[in-house]
């Protein structure tokens, strides 16, 4: 008989080392991260150290974990500056290291400040390992190496007064210098709550590390920028213009009564700033118009620019995009008539959305002038061309000119016959060429007649993905890759809006690749948000083997050459850079522009969607399963992207469409819709899942579970102290009830001391378990979605302990890693378990390896929750889907989840009207409140 039982071996050993937590594995075989890829044999011998193996593979998902000598990791001590200590606390509990503390910290000085040897020294003082100096014993960043099993961590405050105290960047021969560096640490040690010694009280000195920026017009042609320094007033500096008239002094010395001296200290990063600011603050000429469309193209990085942006918003000076066009009026005996006409787009920042336009120039309202006539164009395009500037004056605004597309206005225009009445006689035979000729000119058609149906024809081209092309498209993407070629031939654009799930992606890269073998070249450009970066760049090579050349142009690679795009076939990038670099990008001939996820550029008056109109192409289109979030405003403003005119002005939409669509019974805003559609056929198409695709059917199960004894006590607790004590605190009970609801311990900070997860304290969690014991049987995959981390970690740790897999979570934006989780999870033959919140099933992701849908906690908008069980129910998918809603009832009241659940299926139908704001069916906090009264 064995008296003793043998302890168990661990498989993973930790020590702290100068660079970093170091993690090894004592066994062989060692896994790989992420620990999903790995046999069940590996995984089964890392039960025993489940809860760490989980939090070093969590680590890994962020890239915090880094490969060290064979069988080894390390994380970085950075992950103090990565990870939130409360969101993240469990994490720090399960890898053993210790929270950051504020401790005792005394700063003394040696010395004064007028002698070069003058430093300062600063020491912490901890409970534990005592006095911790600067090297004694290491530090790195925030932590305090004190031997390979301990380590003691600062806050942040506390570690910048470490490493300012270190003088790295000081010249000591330089009082100026001295002084900065004393007025520095002593700012760093006063907001860490430091001791400091009677010198440094002593010395008055103020440090400023940022400033705000003002600004005068003092014509349409100048504006001022003006620093404004915090204090600055107090140290006899009048104004921000006096920063601003030589070289800027680093130390304003102001002489009090008697002998004090208090001293206002610019850190060299800020005087840095202030001096690559044009001298004297001047912004000149075409300086004005760029700087009220993008700021950043003439301030410096590092300035607080919101209230400078508020300013600018309201400042008189206009600046507007002119558009010249041929407008089409069918006459009688098969003639047109062509009037030219230039259009003036606002691209002034507007200070409120739901301004009124005002049809003149004038007061105080937004103004949209009428427009320019063709031959003050003329004039105006002769200027840039004279000045070499894209931006010239006209009546107190400026106008930005393409000198490029005037020679072309003037080219066509010439050719025609021009009558008595200023416009042009053409034939009909010539609409199309005009169609195809001025569509670089931003060709406007503002009334299409029934008899010029030849310009936009019903039917599709018919015609097949090239042969290269590496996959097969659906029936109805087929007609979207025509539909898309259509729009090519005729110079036009397009706005493909496809329900989500349907692959609009696949038939813009069929169309790339089309047009390549066809002989157009690039380059194209893909306009879209980061997260779907990786994403584009692997559809593109997996549908294209190589043959289209891609190029991400990010902030890394911002330095390249203009002729470098020339060399691609599709560049990819970001809405937000895009918007920085927009003077470069506009200078670019694109073939052609695709925006994905148009709604990135809805607000017609950002620096975002101004940057995205005013690039040069022949051919654009957007994509959105989303044309409208929050307003018909985005709708037209998408459109007006990719057709510039085509619903009229701003002023004219509003009056036609969107007031009757929003004010009118379901009758009249139903005969609008069908108008606005009307008008823009052609122009748009919008396909659904439930009409395009034979997809397996969605089953929908709802799993109604009671609270435990105990939770039903705590809940009533909660749920009272939120009724009784203001909206604050009712909002913030809904928020903890949600959760208590997913499990009691998603409230406390400390479930994973424990050694399981107690799933008798939660009846939904026990629930959900089943489920997936359910899916387990079938050896099928199921991703759960919720977006509170703590829940998402519980789900993990319960699963984990129930199934002995590691469920992978995912949060935020799809990074190299994520993909890679991804795929492995759909890769993996039989069950598995993969974790998501909602915004990660709001993007561009692919996981039909999944038919399984478990909703554990729920956002407040049905469209969001639609959206991340397309992730499933899409193309590809073989298998029928069930959707699973656990939710907590009760009989005596309705419970927060119930409440969630009724007002969700009430808004389901507003979550199918594409032309309804998404806004509209999100769930309002006073719709939830009732659910407080037990």
């Amino acid at each position: 008989m064995k008296l003793f039982k043998k302890k168990r071996k661990r498989m993973l050993t930790k020590s702290f080392r100068p660079e970093g937590i170091r993690f090894a594995c004592t066994e062989e075989p060692v896994p790989a991260f992420p620990l999903n890829s790995n046999s069940s044999e590996i995984l089964s011998k890392l039960l025993f150290q489940g809860d760490l193996w989980s939090a070093l593979d969590s680590l890994w998902v962020e890239g915090l974990l880094e490969p060290s000598d064979k069988g080894a990791w390390i994380v970085p001590y950075t992950i103090y500056d990565q990870l939130n200590s409360d969101e993240d606390s469990d994490l720090f509990h399960v890898l053993a290291i210790p929270f950051a503390k504020s401790l005792e910290m005394q700063v003394d000085s040696s010395s004064h400040v007028g002698d070069r040897d003058f430093r300062i020294s600063v020491e912490a003082n901890h409970p534990d390992y005592g006095p911790l100096r600067e090297e004694d014993p290491y530090r790195n960043g925030r932590v305090f190496v004190i031997d390979d099993q301990h380590i003691a961590a600062l806050t942040l405050e506390q570690a910048r007064v470490f490493d300012l105290a270190q003088g790295n960047d000081v010249n000591w021969d330089s009082l100026e210098d001295r002084m900065g560096y004393l007025a520095a640490v002593k700012d760093a040690a006063e907001k860490a709550n430091a001791g400091i010694d009677k010198y440094l009280a002593s010395e008055e000195y103020a440090f400023r590390s940022d400033a705000k920026l003002d600004m005068r017009v003092d014509s349409p042609e100048e504006i001022t920028l003006i620093p404004e320094v915090e204090g600055m007033k107090s140290y006899g500096i009048g104004s921000g213009e006096d920063l601003l008239t030589g070289d800027i002094k680093p130390v304003i010395t102001k002489a009090e009564s008697g002998y004090q001296r208090k001293r206002l200290v610019l850190d060299k990063d800020l005087c840095s700033r202030l001096s690559e600011l044009p001298k004297g603050g001047k912004i000149k000429g075409t300086g004005v118009p760029k700087l009220l469309t993008n700021p950043e193209q003439i301030i410096p990085e590092g300035f607080d620019l919101s209230l400078f942006s508020e300013r600018v918003k309201g400042i008189k000076t206009k600046v507007y995009n002119s558009r010249p066009y041929i407008h089409v009026n069918k006459t009688t005996g098969g003639w047109f008539d062509a009037v030219p006409k230039v259009d003036l787009e606002d691209w002034s920042p507007a200070a409120n959305l739901d301004e009124e336009p005002t049809e003149s120039h004038g007061g105080d309202g937004f103004q949209v002038p009428e427009g320019l006539s063709p031959e003050t164009y003329r004039e105006l395009v002769k200027r840039s061309r004279e000045t070499g500037e894209e931006y010239v004056l006209h009546a107190e605004d400026w106008v930005r000119i393409d000198p490029e597309r005037g020679e072309k206005f003037d080219k066509i225009l010439n050719t025609l016959t021009r009558q008595e009445n200023g416009t042009y006689k053409i034939p009909a035979g010539a609409v199309l060429d005009i169609y195809e000729n001025l569509q670089l000119l931003e060709f406007v058609d503002k009334k299409l007649l029934p008899e010029e149906v030849e310009l936009l024809p019903d039917d599709l081209p018919v015609i097949d993905p090239p042969e290269t092309f590496n996959g097969d498209l659906y029936p109805y993407q087929l007609n979207g890759f025509r539909w898309l070629t259509r729009l090519n031939t005729h110079l036009i654009g397009g706005l493909l809006a496809d329900e989500m799930g349907l692959g609009k992606t696949v038939q813009v890269i069929a169309h790339f690749m089309n047009m390549k073998e066809s002989g157009e070249k690039g380059p194209h450009l893909v306009v879209l948000p980061k997260t779907l970066m990786e994403n584009w760049k692997r559809e593109i090579q997996l549908f294209s083997k190589g043959k289209l050349r891609i190029f991400l142009y990010e902030r890394r690679q911002r330095s390249v050459p203009d002729s470098s795009f020339q060399q691609v076939d599709v560049v990819l990038t970001t809405y937000d850079t895009l918007r920085r670099d927009q003077t470069r990008l506009g200078r670019i001939d694109w073939n052609m522009v695709v925006c994905d996820e148009a709604q990135y550029a809805k607000n017609p008056t950002t620096q975002r969607t101004c940057a995205v109109k005013a690039l040069k192409t022949k051919h654009r289109a957007a994509l959105t399963g989303t044309p409208v979030e929050n307003g018909l405003i985005e709708f037209w403003c998408i459109m007006d992207f990719v057709q510039p005119g085509l619903l009229g002005s701003w002023a004219d939409f509003r009056k036609y469409y969107e007031r009757p669509i929003i004010e009118s019974g379901e009758e009249k805003r139903e005969e609008k819709i069908q108008e606005l559609l009307g008008k823009v056929k052609g122009h748009y198409l919008r396909r659904l899942k439930s009409e395009t695709l034979d997809l397996p059917p969605k089953n929908i199960n709802y799993a109604h579970v009671s609270l435990s004894k105990a939770q039903l006590r705590i809940y009533r607790e909660i749920a009272d102290a939120g009724k009784t004590g203001g909206r604050g605190a009712a909002l913030a009970a809904i928020q903890k009830l949600i959760m208590f609801c997913a499990h009691p311990s998603a409230l406390t900070t400390d479930y994973n001391i424990r050694p399981k997860i107690d799933i008798s304290d939660c009846p939904k969690l026990k629930a959900t378990l089943d489920i997936i014991s359910g899916i387990q049987a079938v050896s099928e995959k199921v991703i759960i979605f919720s977006d509170f981390k703590k829940v998402q970690r519980i789900l993990r740790q319960s699963i984990h302990e129930r199934f002995g897999i590691w469920p992978d979570i995912i949060n935020g934006e799809i990074t190299e890693n994520r993909q890679c989780i991804i795929d492995i999870f759909s890769e993996k033959q039989g069950f598995n378990v993969i974790i998501l919140g909602h915004q990660v099933g709001g993007v561009g992701l692919n996981i039909t390896a999944a038919n399984h849908v478990i909703h554990y906690t729920r956002p407040w908008n049905p469209a969001k929750e639609n959206q991340a069980t397309d992730r499933v129910h899409r193309i590809r998918q073989r298998k029928t889907v069930n959707v699973y809603y656990p939710i907590v009832k009760e009989a005596g009241f309705v419970t927060v989840e119930d409440r969630l659940n009724e007002l969700i299926k009430s808004k389901a139908d507003l979550a199918r009207d594409v032309l309804r704001p998404t806004a509209d069916r999100s769930i309002k906090p006073e719709e939830m409140m009732e659910c407080l009264s037990i």
